[in-house]
């Protein structure tokens, strides 16, 4: 997979290959984030694309005919949500239209008249005006109109958007902002221009998602109950970790098998299994006469109970992709350690695209270890930043001269020794 970012936030110009493991290392407030935050828009912004522009249609379509008829007569509300009114009818509804291929206002209105009749007794014919009629048929007409470019480019501009709290180009340059993604011989590509998606193109559909991990503390969110907020990166990591998809016991057995040199590492240093109860998430030991709140967990534990929930919850596939924004920050060095080689043993085993941006040194190096110890070293690319003359940031592919990190990362090591043979301090 290739990934293509130009003009968007700090990064001017990025031409970066993911496949397997890709780096990123460069000083605080140089765009790193940025990169994953790109992956995480693009992927999960395009992901089942035809499929979501299918059921959007539907559910514009099954609003207009329920709320027409609502609008005359009283609707029972037999498929009552907790959003009240005639939500659940319109989802119903919905997913009815949604079994059609092919949406013509004909055959529409037809499973509209029989859906009416067979949950609420009533004929549509009968009910409806030449006034009503009429408007209803302009609403159904009108909503077919809307083109599916109408709607994908929608879709991306409101991923977009969200990701970057509606500040997606960049404040230094006019020039729109471009993110192109290449999966062997598929694109997909966005261009941006004023914060506003200008124009999409897609050649298939994603049918992955992108995990986007860059706080452990979301883990409070999901043991307070609590699941919102205004980010949506955390929003989406908290849900993950809340909910657990349904898997067929044959994929379960044979996950279990595969992952069982992955879990013995992130066992070390997460023992016990999570679970919810009383809505909260808690971990339980053998030894613990009762189970303990995750809140109450250290950050460095989080980190790891993070992945550990990902995977027991099923939200990680294989060959998803996973984005790790300074997963090391919370660590201790041994642990950095420890971490680096879950991660590489990780992508082995299913295959994944995961993109990490790293500080540390001590990471770094574990990386470049058990990539060689698992056999991974053609997996593995590494790009710095550089900062340009007009304040933007282009990534440097150092894959064959990892050292430009390293020499990076000890300056601030070797002004400190500096200073103390200034000030006498030697040992």
């Amino acid at each position: 997979m290739r990934l293509s970012i130009q003009n968007l936030a700090k990064i001017k110009n990025a031409e970066i290959e993911l496949n397997g493991i890709t780096v990123i290392a460069g000083d605080n407030d140089t765009g790193k984030s940025t990169v994953g935050k790109a992956l995480y828009a693009m992927f999960n912004g395009f992901v089942n694309m035809d499929r979501i522009i299918h059921n959007q249609r539907c559910h514009s379509l099954a609003n207009a005919i329920i709320n027409t008829v609502a609008e005359i007569v009283p609707l029972p509300h037999k498929n009552s949500t907790l959003l009240g009114g005639n939500f659940g009818d319109i989802i119903e509804f919905s997913k009815v239209l949604q079994n059609e291929q092919l949406l013509t206002y004909d055959n529409i209105v037809e499973r509209g008249k029989e859906y009416v009749l067979t949950n609420y007794n009533v004929n549509l014919n009968d009910i409806l005006d030449d006034e009503k009629s009429v408007e209803l048929e302009r609403r159904i007409r009108k909503i077919l109109q809307v083109t599916n470019e109408e709607i994908s480019r929608q879709r991306v501009s409101n991923m977009f958007s969200r990701v970057f709290q509606y500040q997606i180009n960049s404040l230094q340059t006019k020039n729109d902002a471009s993110v192109k993604m290449q999966i062997k011989s598929n694109m997909v590509s966005t261009v941006i221009s004023e914060n506003i998606c200008k124009s999409v193109e897609y050649d298939f559909n994603i049918s992955h998602n992108a995990v986007c991990v860059d706080n452990p503390f979301v883990i409070d969110n999901v043991s307070s109950g609590f699941l919102g907020g205004d980010f949506v990166l955390s929003r989406d990591l908290a849900t993950r970790l809340s909910d657990q998809i349904d898997i067929d016991v044959v994929t379960s057995i044979v996950n279990e098998k595969d992952l069982s040199k992955v879990f013995a590492i992130i066992n070390q240093a997460v023992p016990g299994e999570f679970d919810k109860e009383d809505n909260k998430l808690v971990l339980r030991r053998g030894a613990w006469k009762e189970p303990l709140n995750a809140t109450n967990l250290s950050a460095g534990v989080k980190a790891f109970a993070i992945l550990k929930i990902l995977i027991q919850n099923h939200q990680l596939r294989e060959k998803d992709v996973l984005i790790l924004d300074e997963p090391e920050i919370h660590l201790h060095p041994e642990w950095q350690i420890l971490y680096a080689e879950f991660l590489v043993l990780f992508q082995k085993v299913f295959d994944l695209t995961i993109l990490l941006t790293t500080h540390s040194p001590y990471f770094l190096n574990a990386i470049e270890v058990f990539s060689r110890k698992y056999d991974r070293l053609d997996k593995v690319n590494y790009y710095k930043t550089k900062v340009e003359d007009d304040n933007m940031v282009t990534l440097v592919d150092v894959t064959d001269s990892i050292d430009e990190i390293y020499g990076s990362m000890a300056a601030p090591f070797n002004r400190l020794n500096e200073m103390e043979q200034e000030l006498g301090m030697e040992s």
